[in-house]
Protein backbone atom coordinates (compact mmCIF):
# COMPACT_ATOMS: atom_id res chain seq x y z
CA UNK A 1 0.00 0.00 0.00
CA UNK A 2 1.05 3.23 -0.70
CA UNK A 3 2.27 5.48 1.94
CA UNK A 4 1.76 8.77 0.17
CA UNK A 5 -1.13 11.25 0.72
CA UNK A 6 -4.19 10.49 -1.97
CA UNK A 7 -4.30 12.83 -4.83
CA UNK A 8 -6.39 15.54 -4.30
CA UNK A 9 -9.73 15.85 -6.84
CA UNK A 10 -11.29 18.92 -7.88
CA UNK A 11 -14.01 18.07 -9.65
CA UNK A 12 -14.25 21.29 -11.65
CA UNK A 13 -11.28 19.57 -13.43
CA UNK A 14 -12.96 16.19 -14.42
CA UNK A 15 -14.82 16.57 -17.65
CA UNK A 16 -17.35 13.74 -17.58
CA UNK A 17 -19.51 15.26 -20.98
CA UNK A 18 -17.33 12.81 -23.55
CA UNK A 19 -17.19 9.71 -20.61
CA UNK A 20 -18.93 6.23 -19.80
CA UNK A 21 -19.94 6.65 -15.98
CA UNK A 22 -20.32 2.95 -15.91
CA UNK A 23 -16.55 2.39 -17.53
CA UNK A 24 -14.83 4.37 -14.78
CA UNK A 25 -13.61 2.81 -11.63
CA UNK A 26 -15.59 3.53 -8.64
CA UNK A 27 -12.37 5.63 -7.55
CA UNK A 28 -13.05 7.65 -10.01
CA UNK A 29 -16.64 8.78 -9.38
CA UNK A 30 -17.05 8.14 -5.77
CA UNK A 31 -15.10 10.12 -3.06
CA UNK A 32 -14.48 8.62 0.06
CA UNK A 33 -16.39 9.82 3.22
CA UNK A 34 -13.76 9.39 5.52
CA UNK A 35 -10.96 10.92 3.34
CA UNK A 36 -13.23 13.70 2.37
CA UNK A 37 -14.08 14.98 6.11
CA UNK A 38 -10.07 14.68 6.20
CA UNK A 39 -10.07 17.05 3.88
CA UNK A 40 -12.98 19.22 5.30
CA UNK A 41 -11.41 19.09 8.72
CA UNK A 42 -7.93 20.62 7.16
CA UNK A 43 -9.84 23.36 5.94
CA UNK A 44 -11.26 24.31 8.83
CA UNK A 45 -7.95 24.17 10.42
CA UNK A 46 -6.35 26.45 7.52
CA UNK A 47 -8.76 28.87 8.68
CA UNK A 48 -7.56 28.97 12.19
CA UNK A 49 -3.96 29.79 10.65
CA UNK A 50 -5.34 32.46 8.60
CA UNK A 51 -4.12 35.67 10.30
CA UNK A 52 -7.09 38.28 8.22
CA UNK A 53 -9.45 36.73 11.16
CA UNK A 54 -9.74 37.94 14.94
CA UNK A 55 -7.22 36.02 17.69
CA UNK A 56 -10.58 34.57 19.06
CA UNK A 57 -12.30 33.87 15.61
CA UNK A 58 -8.69 31.65 14.95
CA UNK A 59 -8.96 30.40 18.44
CA UNK A 60 -12.48 29.18 17.55
CA UNK A 61 -11.52 27.09 14.41
CA UNK A 62 -8.55 25.61 16.51
CA UNK A 63 -11.02 23.97 18.66
CA UNK A 64 -13.63 23.20 16.12
CA UNK A 65 -10.67 21.18 14.16
CA UNK A 66 -10.06 19.79 17.38
CA UNK A 67 -13.00 18.54 18.66
CA UNK A 68 -13.68 17.39 15.04
CA UNK A 69 -10.91 15.34 14.67
CA UNK A 70 -11.53 13.72 17.99
CA UNK A 71 -14.42 12.72 16.90
CA UNK A 72 -13.55 11.29 13.88
CA UNK A 73 -10.95 8.81 15.29
CA UNK A 74 -13.47 7.93 18.71
CA UNK A 75 -16.01 7.09 16.06
CA UNK A 76 -15.28 6.86 12.11
CA UNK A 77 -11.92 4.95 12.93
CA UNK A 78 -13.14 3.09 15.35
CA UNK A 79 -15.91 2.28 13.21
CA UNK A 80 -13.18 1.21 10.25
CA UNK A 81 -11.07 -0.88 12.80
CA UNK A 82 -14.08 -2.80 14.59
CA UNK A 83 -14.83 -3.28 10.53
CA UNK A 84 -11.47 -5.31 10.19
CA UNK A 85 -11.71 -7.03 13.06
CA UNK A 86 -14.84 -8.62 12.30
CA UNK A 87 -13.36 -9.43 8.87
CA UNK A 88 -15.09 -7.50 6.57
CA UNK A 89 -13.54 -7.02 3.61
CA UNK A 90 -16.81 -5.54 1.32
CA UNK A 91 -15.53 -2.87 -0.52
CA UNK A 92 -17.57 0.79 -0.07
CA UNK A 93 -18.50 2.73 -3.06
CA UNK A 94 -15.46 4.47 -3.61
CA UNK A 95 -13.94 1.33 -3.80
CA UNK A 96 -11.55 0.62 -0.60
CA UNK A 97 -11.88 -2.16 1.85
CA UNK A 98 -12.13 -1.03 5.29
CA UNK A 99 -8.21 -1.72 5.79
CA UNK A 100 -7.93 0.62 2.66
CA UNK A 101 -9.71 3.31 4.01
CA UNK A 102 -7.40 2.49 7.26
CA UNK A 103 -4.45 3.15 5.46
CA UNK A 104 -5.22 5.81 3.08
CA UNK A 105 -6.75 7.94 6.48
CA UNK A 106 -3.49 7.15 8.02
CA UNK A 107 -1.24 8.20 5.37
CA UNK A 108 -3.38 11.50 4.88
CA UNK A 109 -2.95 12.50 8.22
CA UNK A 110 1.13 12.16 8.09
CA UNK A 111 0.95 14.26 5.05
CA UNK A 112 -1.17 16.81 7.60
CA UNK A 113 0.66 16.88 10.47
CA UNK A 114 3.71 17.52 7.82
CA UNK A 115 5.43 13.76 8.32
CA UNK A 116 5.13 13.04 11.82
CA UNK A 117 3.76 10.17 13.29
CA UNK A 118 0.64 9.22 15.60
Amino acid sequence: MSKEAPEKLNAADVDFADRDLASLPAGEIFINRELSWLAFNQRVLEESRDMAHPVLERLRFLSISASNLDEFYSVRVAGLHAQIRAGVTGRSQDGLAPAEQLERVHAARRHADGGAGR
